[in-house]
């Protein structure tokens, strides 16, 4: 595992202290894993954001657009608008994310906050096979380090990359860098070196950002 985490800390830019760009109108959020459960959730709270100018989702397919309608009709949530809402085919674990390179450098020019929720959720997989997941959280903050608005990036990370925590006090809501705590399995494992690989991100590289390390099971409300 931390010979793991060290491979992409070692890939990371440094900072230098780039000058922030002001952002003149709405925010720009590039979103991973639209079509997820917790993801399609969290379009439709950015979709009815006012302070929201544009969302960017990055998908591992074509079809993301027609998946979100679908599942969104079962869930009830509000129709997207083709003008605020862009979907992308992306592959996170390629250092150019599988895009264009006029639409890389767009959106590393236009992005204002990223929120990362692509993830594979297999308890059977060992630390390996979610190598590619790593890559993509190392390429998204590289992205950020280099966007003239300075992207602010969120992790959501899983309860799982502290299952095995034995402290007697509660679980620290801060950055944990002994890598035994994960739960045993590989989904654990991933979810913590990628949270400490965007602590490091931030470390190395200036990248402003957080982590939220959600339950396994989570229900949705919907507040009037």
């Amino acid at each position: 595992m931390e010979s793991l985490l060290d491979r992409y800390v070692q890939s990371l830019p440094v900072d230098n202290q780039h000058q922030q760009l002001p952002v003149t109108q709405g925010s720009t959020v590039l979103l991973t894993g639209s079509t997820g459960s917790l993801g399609s959730y969290l379009l439709d709270e950015l979709s009815n954001d006012p302070n929201v100018q544009h969302i960017i989702c990055l998908d591992r397919t074509s079809s993301a657009a027609e998946k979100h309608r679908d599942t969104g009709l079962k869930r009830g949530l509000t129709s997207l608008d083709p003008e605020r809402v862009e979907f992308l085919k992306a592959n996170l674990a390629d250092p150019q994310l599988g895009l264009e390179n006029e639409v890389y450098e767009r959106l590393k020019n236009t992005v204002t906050y990223m929120i990362l929720c692509q993830w594979p959720v297999n308890f059977n997989w060992t630390l390996s096979s979610f190598e590619p997941s790593i890559a993509g959280v190392r390429n998204l903050a590289f992205m950020a380090a280099k966007s003239a608005p300075s992207a602010f990036v969120l992790f959501v990370s899983s309860v799982a990359s502290v299952g095995g925590w034995q402290g007697l006090e509660e679980t620290p809501e801060t950055p944990i860098h002994d890598l035994t705590v994960a739960a045993n399995m590989g989904y654990g494992q991933s979810k913590l070196i990628a949270e400490d690989l965007m602590d490091k991100a931030s470390e190395i590289s200036g990248v402003r950002s957080a982590v939220c390390r959600r339950p396994r099971r989570a229900r949705i409300e919907h507040v009037e």
